[in-house]
């Protein structure tokens, strides 16, 4: 099985994954809202009416301060797994930038040997170069 490198693999991997951890931050956010909405108005209407005629937060009003609450904590009960998945789409972005630099570099650094290189005699290759005056029989 021949495995190759693709780029391209990274960057949608990474695009996935910032993908994902937004989707967990609404998705948790969202959760957490229709629960505390719900549990407000369950709480509001079961616990405080009848335990206390002077309640002075309506159904609404106990329901949208429990859905605020909610919401806050369904986002931050995510909150650290998502910011792992940024983390990791970081991290493979940062490895991508790394070897697209070094490929970069390799093929600066192989163009500028090509470039500095002297216009090669083919006698110098040869071992037919220039007397240096002390070979044997001088």
């Amino acid at each position: 099985m021949h495995i190759s490198y693709d780029p391209n693999d990274m960057e949608r991997m990474a695009t996935a994954l910032y993908k994902r951890a937004r989707g967990m931050d609404l998705s948790a956010g969202f959760l957490g809202l229709l629960l505390g909405a719900g549990a407000g108005a369950g709480f509001n209407e079961t616990v405080m009416v009848y335990a206390l005629n002077d309640w002075p937060l309506p159904t609404a009003g106990a329901a949208a301060l429990c859905a605020g609450v909610g919401l806050y904590f369904g986002w931050a009960f995510t909150r650290p797994r998502s910011l792992a998945l940024r983390l990791q789409a970081q991290s493979a972005l940062c490895m991508l930038s790394v070897e697209r630099a070094g490929r970069r570099t390799q093929t600066l650094v192989a163009a500028s040997i090509e470039a500095s290189a002297p216009a090669s005699d083919p006698a110098v290759h040869l071992g037919a170069g220039p007397s240096l005056g002390n070979e044997p029989g001088l």
